[in-house]
């Protein structure tokens, strides 16, 4: 007579094995560092239905081992730890095993224990009650109730074959993947490989033909149906009488996990790529190329706003012919210019499912659908000001509406696209700055400069032109990398005032004006220069510093010389009581002494700097120059002279020049 069991009728497989009850999936975090384990309810309810009572929420894993597993446990357990420790920070680790645990009367209750990174340093796991699976004996017989019970409770996908293919068990989970992904509708006892496409078929025959030889496998399955979607298999041989009868697989669906761990390498490959400069077409090739991975339906675009017109110009394209590009070189930025162009419009997402049934694409509509294109959505891609960048979007050989998560997806990559265009475009008009300067630095007899020092007051170069090195005896190149390359040229003195002038202009906000000497051992001659700056603070607590250097060298010497000879004047004026005239070669008056200014004709200031004729009378010029003449002539002194008229008074003078060689 045959024998029908209830779900929760217990089922005795093997004098070893304790099924008893049929126990909830469990979960846990573990911290690798102190090796506290955390249990959730579920986790306790399963422990409380083994027989044991006052379970804590928290632990430390060697109790929970010594508590709850089988002894010969333990060195499994060790050896998962330390793989779980040498992946700690591996995003992507994820860990399987089988344990065996003893219920409060001494029975071995078998699991199957998923774990994977919930964050540096701290792993999450579920177990799964397999003691049905492990403990079968005659599949098809008495236990089958008890075997659809456990592989029905389960969120895997489970179902178990003979060595030769036929399906003997399945739950609702295969049923509903091999309807939806290969459409085939499965029965007990039917052979699946025949029905499944040849790719798969090799693989799970492989797995089954493993599994019938008593190995245990893990595999990963990944199917193209709209959207890329992925599984992890686990084979696993099922034994009776020490022979093995059947293989059981049990699919996990890893598709979110898959895509957030693929976006998460797109998004590391794109900031490398933009670390090491690479250029703006291939960062978006990749992150395009990123996204079609994810969802191979997808034919991505960018589109850049033309610097000077409201148009968007082609940017990256890898999934679209050249011949549609260059029927359409440029999209004008505009409500009737297809995707982009509505959405630069806009300023809003444009969500185009059918080309053929919206008016924004009749002006390249018969260009597009004979490229096969059927739908094209496009996001618009905008700056931290909300500044049209570009636009984002891709093409579709189907009508398509997009999915919630596609949208997702999208927003992600135009997120991604804000980053790339602002940094292209802030280079750019870095780039067509530094241009300007160069072409000015290039103008000016000296050398222009621009300094930014952080918050933390540390100085940088941002620009330098060409001549410093010619000034400062240090490369472009080696002032550019290190700010100290310069001062560090400066003469020692000099550098202490400089120093303190500079932090002067910055605590008070005032332009810098200083004077400076290179160091003898830099510049064995004598070179002075000018140092002139004006300084902008910035909100973020940095300052920037636009300056320029002039070599004064010839001033400095002039104005040295003139030092001496005017030392050398008082000196001789002391002697005098005469008034004394001092021109130079050109007949400008360079200075004017006198033991009594009221003698002067003219006050001193209005006197230096201008030239001899352009302040007398031209009778006194006249007298002047012929003693000028006769002096140049005989090389000797020579009188003239003169007669003025001061208040009314007629004054007479006999004016001695002399050469000054």
């Amino acid at each position: 007579m045959e024998k029908k069991f209830e779900l929760n009728e217990t089922v005795s497989l093997s004098n070893e094995v304790n099924t008893s009850k049929q126990y909830l999936i469990s979960g846990f975090e573990l911290d690798l560092d102190s090796l506290i384990i955390h249990i959730d309810q579920a986790h306790i309810d399963m422990l409380n239905t083994m027989g044991f009572d006052e379970v804590p929420e928290s632990l430390h894993l060697l109790e929970y081992v010594e508590r709850f597993f089988h002894q010969n446990e333990m060195e499994k357990i060790q050896k998962r730890i330390a793989y779980a420790n040498e992946r700690r920070d591996d995003p992507e680790y994820y860990d399987r095993m089988e344990v065996q645990l003893l219920d409060k009367s001494g029975n071995i209750c078998c699991c199957i224990i998923n774990t994977w990174s919930l964050r540096p340093g701290v792993i999450k796991g579920v177990g799964q009650n397999i003691t049905d699976l492990k403990g079968v004996k005659e599949i098809i017989t008495d236990q089958t109730a008890s075997l659809n019970a456990v592989i029905e409770s389960t969120d895997e996908i489970v179902f178990i074959v003979k060595c030769n293919g036929d399906l003997m068990l399945f739950n609702n989970h295969f049923k509903t993947m091999m309807n939806n992904f290969f459409d085939i509708d499965i029965f007990s006892g039917m052979n699946i490989l025949p029905e499944l496409p040849d790719s798969i078929k090799e693989q799970w025959a492989s797995l089954i033909q493993n599994g019938c030889m008593g190995n245990k496998q893990t595999s990963e399955l990944s199917i193209l149906k709209e959207d890329m979607f992925h599984f992890e298999i686990s084979a696993n041989p099922i034994l009776v009488n020490e022979e093995v009868n059947a293989v059981s697989f049990f699919i996990k669906d890893v598709t979110e996990k898959w895509r957030m761990s693929t976006w998460e390498s797109i998004e590391n490959g794109v900031f490398e790529q933009l670390s090491r400069n690479d250029g703006m077409k291939c960062v978006f090739d990749s992150l395009l190329n990123g996204v079609k991975r994810i969802c191979p339906a997808m034919l991505g675009y960018v589109t850049k706003k033309n610097d000077t017109d409201m148009e968007l110009v082609w940017v990256s394209h890898p999934s679209l012919s050249e011949n549609y590009i260059n029927k359409i070189p440029f999209i004008p930025i505009g409500p009737l210019n297809g995707s982009c162009g509505l959405a630069a419009y806009s300023m809003q997402p444009v969500y185009i499912s059918n080309i053929r049934e919206f008016e924004c694409w009749e002006p390249y509509r018969d260009i597009t659908l004979l490229q096969g294109f059927q739908a094209c959505h496009s996001f618009p891609v905008l700056s931290k000001e909300g500044m049209v960048l570009g636009t984002l979007g891709a093409y579709f050989k189907e009508i398509h509406e997009l999915s919630d998560f596609e949208i997702s997806l999208f927003k992600r990559a135009v997120n991604m696209a804000s980053v790339i265009l602002e940094k292209f475009s802030f280079e750019n008009e870095v780039y067509a700055k530094s241009k300007q300067l160069e072409e000015l630095g290039y103008s000016i007899p000296g050398v222009m400069y621009i300094v930014k020092m952080d918050a933390d007051g540390n100085r940088k170069f941002e620009f330098v032109s060409e001549r410093v090195g010619e000034f400062m005896k240090v490369s472009k190149q080696t002032a550019l990398d290190s700010y100290s390359s310069i001062v560090s040229n400066i003469a020692e003195d000099d550098k202490l005032i400089f120093q303190e002038k500079l932090k002067v202009s910055l605590d008070t906000r005032q332009p810098l004006n200083t004077e400076f000497r290179l160091r003898s051992d830099v510049n064995p001659e004598f070179h002075c220069f000018n140092l002139q700056s004006v300084n902008r603070y910035n909100e973020d607590g940095s300052v920037i510093t636009y300056g320029s250097i002039y070599d004064i060298t010839f001033q400095k010497k002039v104005e040295l010389e003139l030092k001496k000879q005017q030392k050398e004047m008082k000196s001789l004026i002391k002697c005098l009581d005469e008034v004394v005239y001092v021109l130079d070669e050109n007949d400008v008056f360079l200075d004017v002494f006198a033991e009594d200014e009221t003698w002067l004709f003219k006050d001193k200031k209005s006197l230096v700097g201008k030239k001899f004729a352009d302040v007398l009378d031209h009778h006194v010029c006249d007298l002047y120059l012929e003693a000028k003449i006769e002096l140049l002539e005989k090389h000797e002194s020579e009188n003239f002279s003169m007669l003025f008229v001061r208040n009314g008074e007629e004054l007479n003078f006999c004016s001695p020049i002399n050469s000054g060689k």
